[in-house]
């Protein structure tokens, strides 16, 4: 009597990580992997988290990278003021089609306060229908309709608004892209001293 023939199992489809937990290791390999990473010396990395981070802020939509490169091509004449452009790039994203609207709405809600406007602030859906027509603006039509939001009163409340968060997260940037930097160097050198001192007690005559 013939055997029967197993039928394979079918294997059961990995279980769908929730959105937080994707989100946040997203954000892991794109931002924090890269300055672990990087073989330059910590400065130079961070140099690049804070230059990405303070053109990602920027509430200038579209065009951050194109101001990422530009200032690589100015500062790589300067040794001292160098940075690494993959990081710098990388830390634009920090600005994406989830983020931007909300931040531009921080922004004039901080620059109408800095103004002394507080009963002038419209609400989170009135400017979303203003602001959305940049966001989704194909890229040679995204300074004319900047201008069209600024003749509304807008863009110099966004503008000046954004000015504290750009330099505020940029620094901040720095700060801890520098701890990070330094704190993944020591464990990447300790660990080649390791290797070094395992090696030289291999290499080492053996007493007779």
């Amino acid at each position: 009597m013939a055997g029967k023939v197993k039928t394979p199992k079918r294997k059961r489809p990995p279980k769908k990580l929730p959105f937080w937990t994707r989100f946040k290791r997203l954000l892991r390999y794109r931002l924090i992997i890269p300055i672990r990473r990087s073989y330059h010396a910590p400065p130079f990395a961070a140099r690049g988290v804070a230059i990405g981070l303070f053109w990602g802020l920027a509430p200038l939509v579209g065009l951050q990278i194109v101001l990422v490169l530009g200032t690589w091509f100015v500062l790589k004449a300067f040794p001292k003021l160098s940075f690494s452009l993959v990081l710098g790039i990388a830390w634009t994203w920090i600005s994406n089609a989830f983020t931007t609207i909300p931040m531009l709405y921080v922004y004039y809600v901080t620059g109408q306060v800095l103004f002394g406007q507080w009963d002038r602030i419209s609400g989170y859906e009135a400017f979303t229908d203003l602001v959305t027509p940049i966001v989704e603006a194909e890229f040679s039509r995204i300074l004319d309709v900047l201008y069209e939001v600024a003749v509304k009163e807008l863009g110099v409340s966004i503008l000046v608004g954004s000015l504290p968060w750009m330099f505020g997260c940029a620094w901040g940037g720095y700060w801890l892209a520098m701890r990070v930097a330094r704190r993944y160097r020591e464990r990447r050198l300790a660990k080649l001293r390791e290797r070094a001192a395992a090696l030289a007690s291999m290499r080492a005559p053996s007493p007779v």
